[in-house]
């Protein structure tokens, strides 16, 4: 049931947005829901955006939002970067795409193996969806095992294997290895071959692979799991899951394409646990389609030609110029001083925001580091799986549509679920002024908290 402060905010935001009401209508007569990306849609209506610039974008009725999204966490130094602009139109002048290799992809495989203590070589494709999906095959290939250990409720793309758990075993019992929960579509013998486990828990780990512990081909995980809010690994966790994956032949594959602007090196490098295997995507395209897995040489070697392992890894536009030119050029300007200054503005938001959430009263818990900041609703003290977020996404909805809605009336554009995602284009006046605004808007939706929030 709507609040009724959701209903006045709604209201609102449906008398300021009347030409991207007008764009819905006319989108979802030819395109399901009106908008291919199932994330970006809310109710009543997304939001049409016609331009970006820096950390804004602009709607069709010119009204202006500070991007909090920054195209799902892809855009390091926001929108229309003039150094990646530049960069793009010179490569514009002399083509698109070839049937051949290019020096970009030379370029951005530089970038990334200088960064990257764990990349001895890489290779490039068009999504963090297809990186993962070849990192599991090279995983299969190089140790002939079969079964895949994958965390529930984490994401790692939509391939068939990345679904299975996407959404939580929500009947877990508290320290119970989770039940498979898989996505219409996706069969059962696939399904089969993969061993979900909770975030955070290293004996859930053990367990698992003991289950089968001479068949575990790989480990496959976010190192921050990013889709539950930015919940950050707790001491220890990682290196002990590298220490099982030693101890049982298995390997282990870290999904670095959210977290790995959190340094030069990614997670990895500032935990100090390398993987055997890393895919990247996000901010290594520059705002443009792009994905990448790497790691080990030996495990390499089964993508070229002349080992007796061949894996076909091919794709029309894998390794494009355009992508491997912005994505150079993003890195190019995201250096050590620019990571650390966007983790300050980073803790600066995080410490503010507590420090509202403490003054209304709101029960408030904050995840992430860097430049990632998530919210959960929760009487708990602590998130640390994606059982503890996504429980309390689901069961109290409400009171995250009502933040979103006055944080979209006050012209700040964020994902519904309870994410802030910085980029480079902003400065500490923005942030300090966001605190200001959300201890407002946080205010007004404490009376529903209580009326609704259990736990």
């Amino acid at each position: 049931m709507p609040s009724s402060l959701y209903e006045e905010l709604k209201q609102e935001y449906i008398r300021k947005t009347p030409r991207s009401a007008a764009h819905y209508e006319a989108a979802r007569r030819i395109i399901p829901g009106g908008e291919s990306r199932i994330l970006v849609t809310y109710a009543p209506y997304a939001i049409t955006v016609a331009r970006g610039a820096g950390c804004e974008v602009y709607d069709l009725d010119g009204n202006a939002y500070v991007d909090y999204i920054n195209n799902y966490m892809s855009l390091i130094h926001g929108h229309a970067f003039p150094p990646i602009t530049e960069a793009l139109k010179a490569q514009l002048e002399k083509g698109t795409v070839y049937a051949a290799p290019t020096l970009p992809q030379y370029d951005l495989a530089k970038h990334l193996t200088d960064r990257i203590p764990a990349l001895d070589k890489v290779k490039f494709c068009n999504s963090g969806t297809e990186a993962v999906m070849y990192a599991v095959r090279a995983a299969r290939a190089y140790n002939r095992k079969k079964y895949i250990i994958r965390i529930d409720g984490g994401y790692n793309g939509t391939s068939d294997f990345s679904t299975v758990n996407m959404a939580i075993d929500r009947k877990r019992r508290p320290g119970a290895l989770p039940a498979r929960v898989t996505e219409p579509g996706v069969a059962d013998e696939l399904s089969g071959l993969v061993i979900p486990v909770a975030f955070n828990d290293v004996d859930q780990m053990e367990r698992a692979i003991k289950e089968h512990p001479d068949e575990i081909s790989a480990i496959v995980m976010e190192p921050m799991l990013g889709s539950a809010g930015f919940i950050m690994p707790q001491p220890g966790y990682l290196r002990a899951v590298r220490d099982l994956a030693d101890r049982y032949g298995a390997l282990l594959i870290f999904d670095e394409i959210v977290s790995y602007r959190l340094s030069e090196g990614g997670l990895a490098a500032l935990e100090g646990v390398e993987p055997d295997l890393t895919t990247l995507g996000k901010i290594i395209g520059g705002g443009l389609p792009v994905g990448a897995y790497g790691g080990r040489e030996d495990i390499m070697k089964s993508f070229l030609p002349a080992h007796n392992v061949l894996l076909s890894a091919s794709g029309t536009f894998s390794g494009n110029p355009l992508s491997m030119t912005a994505g150079a050029t993003a890195l190019a300007h995201y250096p050590k001083a620019a990571i650390d200054r966007l983790d300050r503005l980073g803790e600066r938001l995080r410490q503010g925001l507590r420090a509202a959430v403490e003054k209304s009263g709101a029960p408030v818990v904050f995840t992430g580091s860097g430049s990632f900041t998530g919210y959960h609703f929760t009487r708990k003290k602590r998130v640390e799986n994606a059982t503890d977020s996504m429980k309390t996404l689901e069961d109290h909805m409400p009171l995250y549509e009502c933040v979103h809605m006055a944080a979209l009336v006050k012209g700040y554009y964020l994902m519904k679920k309870g994410r802030f995602v910085l980029s480079t284009a902003m400065e500490e006046t923005l942030v300090e002024t966001t605190i200001r605004d959300f201890d407002e808007i946080f205010s007004r939706v404490k009376p529903l908290c209580d009326d609704m929030l259990h736990e």
